[in-house]
């Protein structure tokens, strides 16, 4: 009875065992890693043979012993590639490797190295490695590594490019610079500005240069510098003054006395009877753009956009707040620009009156409003008047722009019948986003008829521009000799 007792106690152990043995082997088993992928030729065919892959012992990062060994995967149909492997990344020794020999059907041989992760699968390229990258600094490094290394470094000589910004805790030191690229020395830098204002540099409080100022362009606002070109075209239609007088030979013909006024034929006789102007009324029926160009300062606050109302002392022929397109320009003082004005009393009678207005911009004190045409809108506007027994649309006479340079900020509309612009020997620059000039009423062909234009020539100032120079919505319009001038680079008119 001992005996059987002690077998049974055995045969339980032994049970026991068995049943408890799959769990041991579970738990000391080692998480594999499957590497999947597929395998080509260098001429893109799938390739055909075996892959040999061998390893040391080594202990993987989670602590699994791992025997040295080998085994060989042949490789599927389209090179398909699997196989479980043990991790060998972070594992004990540091930098050990899977070496992995390519023997395929083509006589290709290969090796390379593996190292394996914990994800799983991983394709090839993913655990493709190069013996000597570990950061053990006691193990061996490859050429490739070496190289690798040093390709981002900056050495101590040949030509070499930096990018990105580099911060050093001591100031480097460089040799003097010889070109324009270099680095330059604090010396350097010294020497070329000892002389500011003396020399090389002009003072901002005040200076004397020694050659010419090339400066970009006309004049646009009261206090910038003016070009000799601006210059010269301001005066070619101004008379000259000699000791005080003007030259007899600009004075037209005849005789000038205090009883005489110079006529429209270039010639001195008895003045007229106008208004105490001194002009025939020949010459009234005549108006020179450049005659009604006019500049005021005001007070009126612009220091903010919107609607303005801002008060004249005299509003000089042509300046009227009832036209439905006439337009002032603001400069000076904020951006420029051209405003519509939408009313006001002002009557072009040189009374006093207002004008409103509604601003994009702001202008703080010292700003200046003037002419948005130079003169142009403001004499087509005074040479018109409306007939009476009966009563029709407006007409108008002649008005004559000057031979030069006239700058336009806004749309110049003609809003007359019989009506003519000679523009002979003049260049109309079109600094406006809009059509330059309108002949007719936008959305009456009827209202205006008979509009002639003598030799328009126009330079467009707008980059890009998609507005034309000229448009009619009149009857009977005639445009003579219409020309157009080279503006700046991009500068174009639309159709």
């Amino acid at each position: 009875m001992p005996h059987a007792g002690r077998r049974t106690r055995r045969l339980f152990y032994l049970a026991l065992f068995f049943a408890l043995r799959p769990h041991i082997t579970e738990a000391q088993s080692v998480t594999l890693t499957t590497v999947s992928d597929t395998v080509f030729r260098a001429d893109g065919q799938p390739a055909a043979g075996t892959l040999l892959i061998s390893w040391p012992a080594f202990t993987t990062a989670d602590g699994h012993a791992v025997a040295a060994g080998n085994k060989g995967v042949l490789l599927g149909s389209g090179g398909s590639f699997s196989a479980q492997l043990a991790p060998n990344s972070g594992a004990t020794p540091s930098g050990v490797a899977y070496t992995v020999v390519y023997q395929l059907t083509d006589a290709t041989v290969k090796t390379e190295n593996w190292s394996v992760g914990t994800s799983s699968p991983e394709s090839i390229a993913q655990v493709r490695t190069v013996l000597g990258t570990s950061t053990a600094s006691g193990q061996l490094a490859t050429q490739q590594f070496v190289n690798s290394a040093l390709a981002n470094v900056v050495h101590l000589s040949g030509s070499e490019t930096i990018t990105g910004s580099k911060q050093f805790s001591v100031a480097p030191t460089v040799p003097t610079p010889t070109q324009s690229g270099q680095a330059v020395t604090k010396a350097y830098v010294d020497a070329s500005v000892a002389n500011a204002g003396s020399g090389n540099f002009v003072s901002k409080s005040g200076d004397t240069m020694s050659g010419p100022l090339t400066l970009p362009a006309d004049p646009t606002a009261p206090n910038q510098a003016s070009t000799r070109h601006y210059v010269d075209v301001s005066s070619a239609s101004k008379a000259d003054l000699t000791a005080g007088v003007v030259p007899v030979t600009e004075l037209g013909s005849g005789t000038a006395n205090n009883a005489a006024c110079l006529h429209g034929d270039s010639t001195w006789a008895n003045c007229g009877s106008g208004s105490g102007s001194g002009l025939t009324p020949g010459m009234q029926a005549i108006k020179y753009a450049t005659d009604f160009g006019w500049t005021i300062t005001n007070s009126a606050d612009l220091t903010t956009p919107g609607a303005k109302t801002i008060s004249l002392a005299s509003c000089a022929p042509g300046v009227t707040g009832s036209e439905p397109k006439y337009y002032v320009y603001i400069s000076g003082t904020g951006t420029a620009e051209a405003a519509l004005v939408t009313g006001g009393t002002c009557a072009g009678n040189n009374a006093a009156g207002s004008l409103q207005f509604t601003t994009t911009n702001a202008h703080p004190a010292g700003y200046t409003v003037t002419s948005a045409s130079g003169g142009l809108q403001e004499a087509i506007i005074a040479a018109r008047f409306t007939p009476t027994n009966p009563t029709t649309s407006a007409q108008s006479g002649k008005v004559i722009v000057p031979p030069g340079e006239l700058k336009v900020f806004a749309r110049v509309s003609i809003r007359a019948s019989n009506i003519t612009v000679d523009f002979s020997g003049s260049i109309i620059e079109c600094w406006v986003s809009d059509t330059c000039i309108f002949a007719g009423d936008p959305t009456n062909s009827n209202m205006f008829g008979d509009i002639t234009l003598m030799n328009p020539r126009g330079r467009p100032a707008i980059v890009g521009g998609q507005f034309p120079f000229i448009e009619t919505n009149a009857q009977k319009t005639r445009i003579l000799n219409v020309n157009m001038r080279a503006g700046p680079t991009g500068a174009t008119f639309g159709t």
